[in-house]
């Protein structure tokens, strides 16, 4: 999945809007009475920046993260033969923002295998 349309998944989950308007496209995001406003070069950077990645995660209910974790594993493809429980908390809690942005889009449905 190319990353821009990556960055734009997990927006639209985190509640972003693309908002049309006669020059480039806008996204914007409401919380309460606060709004956010970015170009799409400007959403948050979810493929590099744990902080933003971590944002997206905070929207996962209960089951969703369980997934989530699940799917993050199998990104980072941990083999666990071999690895202690102690050694699986280390490799999932440093995966990086891209493993944690894959694991995520997987974990919602929302991840495309890109065509060959």
């Amino acid at each position: 999945m190319k990353p821009e349309l990556q960055r734009i998944a997990i927006a639209e989950v985190c509640g972003w809007k693309l908002k049309h308007l006669e020059k480039p496209d806008v996204w914007f995001l409401q919380h309460g009475s606060s709004v956010r406003v970015a170009v799409i070069e400007n959403l948050p950077d979810y493929l590099n920046d744990l902080n933003a990645m971590r944002e997206a995660e905070n929207v996962l209910n209960t089951e969703r993260a369980e997934t989530f974790v699940s799917e993050l594993a199998n990104t980072i493809q941990m083999k666990r033969t071999k690895a202690t429980i102690n050694s699986d908390y280390f490799i999932v809690a440093h995966a990086s923002a891209a493993q944690r942005a894959e694991a995520f889009l997987r974990c919602i449905g929302k991840w495309q295998d890109d065509a060959s």
